[in-house]
């Protein structure tokens, strides 16, 4: 499993767990058409997010 961790690294899937101590602020953006998502900041020692479930789009 490849471990990114440079600013800007990206990971997708369609189920991602984070692991991580402080949750920052939460806040809505637009999404694609009328649909909108939340966007949370997460704060940990490290933080980290691993894909449980692989997208399945495209």
């Amino acid at each position: 499993m490849t471990v990114s961790d440079r600013p800007g690294d990206e990971v997708r899937g369609e189920r991602i767990v984070c692991i991580f101590r402080k949750e920052g602020t939460r806040t809505i953006v637009p999404q694609t058409g009328g649909h909108r998502a939340t966007c949370l900041i997460i704060k940990g020692l490290p933080a980290r997010a691993v894909i449980e479930m692989p997208w399945r789009g495209l």
